[in-house]
């Protein structure tokens, strides 16, 4: 699957600001408006385009042009400790902020304490890194119809999204904050229609063909944030929502999702909640952790607003951790099903019950 061809699925975004600033935003893995109405309106899985201006503090008349771009996550706040260099030299204020999932950059920018972008103190070194920020950039004047009007816009236009995506750029990759522990922002429960929207609010690239090819495997920062195993989490992750998705809709179920919920499905007399989990053996406890936690905490609050709102009841409502594999810690199978949570995998598009739990062909 190429990111290209969900380019009218995925919503795609600029901000343009200066070098340094986005040399801040790689560090701290956020970004920040001064403008409230725009920070509502971005959501987790969004795609922002950097654009890099051509003025700096530490660089006379850099080239404008794009450096990269981030992956929006789940966290959304608001904080007035001022963060950028222009909000402690030139009085700016970007106080409604969110975090990045991921971040892709055209050069390969160490993380370390040799520069610092939110203050002069280290101004040689950093103009050095802030010329490796640029050196790759595409040059705006290389791009049609991209919208030069204020600090922040929405890309609408095919040919723009295609240039940028398609440009001839190798990406260094960077982990943005840990989605799982951060979520502060939902969207609403999406009817889900069409396979490719399934990945509308996903907060990862890395399962998407263009993308992984064009990550550089050599770059220090990339070998050691291991994109690989990512990549490999996020397909089997995507494997199982898929599959079951197709499988509930087949059945007649009408199948709901948003950012944190992975499937919602229900009929007239049953409803699923499913939370989908990668697992190893050596990692199925803290992966189910997880899981549990999840389950019960989108149907207390998402599921059951959403029964209230459209006047639902059901007969059975059945919650279930789908893995990628079938674990072999009958123990810790056993506690899951003690909780009233069915367990599944998902295997080779074949639906695998384990434990003591229902079969979802049954439903």
């Amino acid at each position: 699957m190429e990111l290209s061809s969900q380019s009218d699925i995925k919503r795609i975004f600029r901000v343009t600001g200066t070098p340094e600033n986005f040399l801040t935003a790689l560090r701290y893995k956020v970004w920040g408006f001064n403008n409230k109405l725009d920070w509502e309106k971005q959501e987790p899985g969004d795609i922002i385009f950097f654009h890099s201006q051509g003025k700096s503090v530490f660089k006379s008349h850099p080239m404008s042009c794009i450096v990269g771009f981030g992956v929006v996550g789940n966290n959304f706040f608001t904080d007035n400790t001022p963060l950028w260099i222009d909000e402690k030299i030139d009085d700016k204020s970007y106080p409604f902020k969110f975090s990045f999932s991921e971040i892709y950059l055209f050069s390969d920018i160490p993380i370390n304490d040799d520069w610092d972008s939110t203050t002069l103190k280290k101004k040689d070194i950093t103009l050095k890194i802030i010329e490796k920020l640029i050196e790759n950039g595409i040059p705006l004047a290389d791009l049609q119809r991209f919208p030069h009007m204020g600090s922040y816009s929405s890309i609408k236009n095919a040919d723009t999204i295609s240039q940028l995506l398609k440009a001839n750029r190798e990406y260094s990759f960077y982990f943005g904050e840990n989605e799982e522990n951060i979520i502060t922002k939902s969207t609403s429960l999406t009817e889900f229609a069409d396979e490719n929207e399934s990945l509308r609010y996903a907060t990862s690239l890395s399962v998407f063909d263009d993308i992984k090819r064009k990550v550089i495997r050599g770059g220090s920062s990339s070998k050691k944030m291991n994109f690989d195993l990512l990549s490999r989490a996020e397909q089997a992750h995507f494997d199982i929502v898929s599959y079951l998705r197709l499988f509930f809709r087949n059945k007649g179920y009408k199948v709901f999702n948003n950012n944190h919920v992975d499937i919602f499905a229900h009929d007239s007399k049953t409803s699923v909640l499913i939370e989908a989990k990668s697992v190893e053996n050596k990692n199925f406890k803290s992966q189910s952790r997880k899981g549990i936690i999840q389950l019960y905490e989108y149907s207390y609050f998402e599921i059951a607003k959403y029964k209230t709102k459209n006047n639902l009841k059901f007969n059975n409502d059945f919650k279930v951790l789908a893995t990628s594999k079938k674990p072999d810690d009958s123990e810790y199978i056993k506690f899951i099903n003690s909780l009233g949570i069915q367990t599944t995998a998902v295997i080779n598009s074949q639906i695998i019950s384990y434990g003591h739990s229902i079969d979802l062909h049954n439903l």
